[in-house]
């Protein structure tokens, strides 16, 4: 009996080659041993038997192209005089241990900095140091086995989305044309020539063999890679109802017992695969960034990616290729890595398959025993309907039709989800802490006064320019003020030595002039209420802001504090604490002065207590407390604002819907059992037909994509007319 490698666990043909008691397949997998093993990560070994990837072999010289400036800007992603960022498609990455052994990789390579992967992508953004050659960080990695793919992302992208369409083309093809030859099956009808029978179940076999070979093939591989590392997925049960289906049907054709029951196996894979597309389909309408730390500086004379976000002063660009590189949906790399691949909620799901394969299992080798002392001719025929009957298509589609559906909706009331799983952490919400400033308030329809001296149309305008470099709701409201004054100013003036100190305040060089907006405290004053002008280091004034509220949120914050504990927060002054008050009258938890550092407090705190918190707000004064909460919600004016961290995006003047919104969130927890009721309600009364034997393999097939579209149509139906 051959070994296998204690790296790769491919077999070691001949005597391989030997470290201590370790066998290892080639030289390429022993290195990488020693390698792991000199840098004290042997744990890589500990998280699964034979995890790791086998090495290429690889010219030194391989990736000496990456020094060639053309070829180099193409995939840094931001550069200073200390560090480097990259990111890069490793195909190889398939298991944990692959995100353990990436992100630990600076204790091989000191001159690394950190790794971050993302499992969903097979993607890994790397920051170097600039003295670290990029070649010798892709030879790096090609040495302990996950050598980088350097072809273009959207032509990758394509090919699989292409890919997929055909599978589900394929199968869909089949399983119509395979159905129009089963017609006299269905009708009945006997008076068919035999030979026209045997001809039609030959061409249902030679159709469904691209089904089988090529629509379902990404079941087989999911199967096949979690069993080779000693798990279960729900692919396992489905893979195994498909070659049960398939070779009970092969065995009808070619034995002359009937047509067989291609038409309900190429059905069933059709139905499964447009449940994926939908799931795809769903994740992919989304866009996201979730960390403001990752839109690093850049110098003039830098390239700046499409999909950036303008936060300093006005700035001149100049288009130098596609946006292909957008770095919207890229910066997922903090926290989209293998926990979102395999999240608490997903790991519940494929343990749940497991069990119920395991129990297919033992009904089937039941009914196998027991049919074996009443009636051996039954037995195959007994167990294949067992395995066919309860295969858990139903448990495969009802979470992402459900969930699909939802966001769906959610996204028509103008809340657009990060991905499914916040569904499932807005129903174990228990509190909803508000941002005032922007969320609850209309922001920039605040009325505003100015109270100070007089200021010369070049003084307004210079305030004006500065202003509109900022994004912060009473930045954008100042500018609109201003512009409403109609007075004469040189928009072409720009700003230089742009600076906002997040909570306080910005300033900036505008013409001749030093001007700064923001608070007592950013202007060296004591505390005072307002928003401070200065220039040239003299105050000249300051606005005063009187809320207004959001429309309709008097009843909506009724109804949420009738079902949650309601908390509103802000850093304007205690002014504004009577209004609120008046206007919300169930609010108890109201505080004011509150710093960017206090919401994030206050929200930790309310954790720290048991608390599931929901955070809601608008801007960077709230991208701390939106990343602590369980749920962080971005307030967004318009489509190209920026919301750091969150969770979702609710649109602005649909915030008055929350309350619907997460009454949907909660009915979908209740659709969801329903389908999982109908799942298991159908399995055991299947499961009780197909032992007893009266239900035959035909029957059984025929019911298993009736289950699938059941549940599509449960689901659908339920969330979609749900007022």
């Amino acid at each position: 009996m051959s070994e296998s490698c204690y790296h790769c666990g491919d077999d070691v043909i001949g005597k391989g080659y030997s470290l201590g008691d370790k066998k290892f397949c080639c030289n390429g997998c022993k290195s990488v041993y020693q390698l792991l093993h000199e840098n004290g990560l042997n744990s890589f070994y500990a998280m699964e038997e034979q995890a790791g990837v086998k090495p290429k072999s690889s010219d030194i010289h391989r990736y000496d192209f990456l020094d060639l400036p053309a070829i180099r800007e193409r995939y840094i992603d931001f550069e200073d005089e200390n560090s480097v960022h990259v990111k890069l498609f490793l195909p190889a990455i398939h298991c944990s241990s692959c995100i353990y052994l990436l992100e630990n990789i600076h204790k091989i390579e000191p001159r690394i900095l950190s790794c971050q992967t993302n499992f969903t992508e097979r993607t890994a953004t790397i920051a170097f140091k600039k003295s670290f050659p990029f070649p010798e960080l892709a030879l790096l990695l090609d040495r302990i086995g996950y050598p980088p793919n350097f072809e273009e992302k959207k032509e990758v992208n394509k090919s699989i989305d292409k890919t997929f369409l055909y599978q589900m083309g394929v199968a869909g093809f089949a399983f119509g044309s395979i159905m129009l030859w089963s017609f006299p099956e269905y009708l009945g009808i006997d008076e068919a020539p035999a030979g026209f029978r045997s001809l039609t179940a030959y061409l249902s076999f030679f159709v469904s063999i691209p089904v089988l070979l090529y629509s379902a093939r990404d079941y087989y591989m999911s199967a096949f890679k979690a069993i080779r590392y000693k798990q279960i997925n729900i692919d396992v049960p489905i893979t195994l109802g498909i070659l049960a289906l398939y070779a009970q049907s092969c065995y009808h054709i070619f034995s002359g017992l009937g047509p067989g029951y291609m038409d309900s196996f190429a059905g069933f894979i059709f139905f499964l695969l447009i449940g994926k597309w939908f799931q795809r389909k769903t994740y992919r309408s989304l866009s996201f960034d979730r960390d403001y730390a990752s839109y690093f500086p850049v110098k003039k004379g830098q390239l700046v990616y499409a999909g950036g976000r303008l936060i300093g002063a006005k700035t001149r660009f100049q288009a130098k290729s596609k946006s292909e590189r957008s770095r919207l949906a890229n910066l997922w790399n903090k926290s989209s890595n293998v926990s979102e691949e395999r999240t608490i909620s997903q790991k519940k799901w494929d343990k749940l398959s497991a069990y119920f394969l395991v129990g297919v299992i033992i009904v089937a080798s039941i009914a196998a025993i027991s049919w074996a002392f009443i009636d051996t001719n039954r037995i195959v025929s007994t167990v294949v309907s067992v395995l066919i009957v309860a295969c858990p298509c139903a448990l495969a589609l009802s979470r992402p039709f459900t969930y699909g559906n939802t966001m769906r909706k959610m996204g028509r009331s103008g809340l657009y989800l990060q991905n499914t799983e916040v569904i499932e952490d807005i129903n174990e919400v228990t509190d909803i802490v508000f941002d005032k400033t922007g969320t609850l308030t209309k922001g920039s329809q605040e009325k505003v006064t100015f109270e100070g001296g007089m200021l010369t149309d070049q003084e307004w305008g210079s305030v004006l320019i500065l202003s509109n470099s900022s994004t912060h709701v009473l930045s954008r409201t100042i500018a609109k003020w201003i512009k409403n004054k109609n007075l004469s100013i040189d928009s072409n003036v720009e700003v230089e030595n742009y600076n906002e100190s997040v909570g306080q305040g910005i300033e900036g060089q505008v013409s001749d002039q030093h001007i700064k907006i923001g608070s007592a405290k950013f202007m060296g004053l004591d505390a005072q209420d307002g928003t401070f002008i200065s220039i040239n280091g003299e105050v000249r004034g300051k606005f005063m802001f009187a809320s207004e509220l959001r429309d309709g949120l008097e009843s909506m914050m009724a109804d949420l504090t009738s079902n949650y504990t309601v908390h509103v927060l802000s850093g304007d002054s205690e002014k504004d604490a009577q209004m609120m008050r008046e206007a919300f009258p169930s609010l108890e938890n109201c505080l004011f002065k509150q710093s960017p550092e206090d919401k994030f407090a206050y929200t930790q705190q309310l954790q720290e207590q048991g608390k599931h918190v929901m955070m809601i707000g608008d801007g960077l004064n709230d991208s701390g407390a939106l990343a602590k909460a369980d749920v962080g919600i971005a307030i967004s004016e318009d489509v190209f604002q920026f919301s750091p961290n969150s969770n979702g995006i609710l649109e602005a003047n649909k915030l008055h819907k929350l309350t619907s919104i997460l009454v949907t969130s909660n009915f979908a927890k209740t659709v969801l059992r329903i389908c999982l009721a109908f799942s298991i309600f159908y399995n055991i009364v299947g499961l009780g037909f197909a032992i007893t034997g009266n239900l035959t393999p035909l029957v059984a097939a025929v019911l298993m994509p009736i289950s699938s579209i059941s549940i599509v149509i449960i689901s659908t139906v339920f969330i979609h007319f749900r007022k």
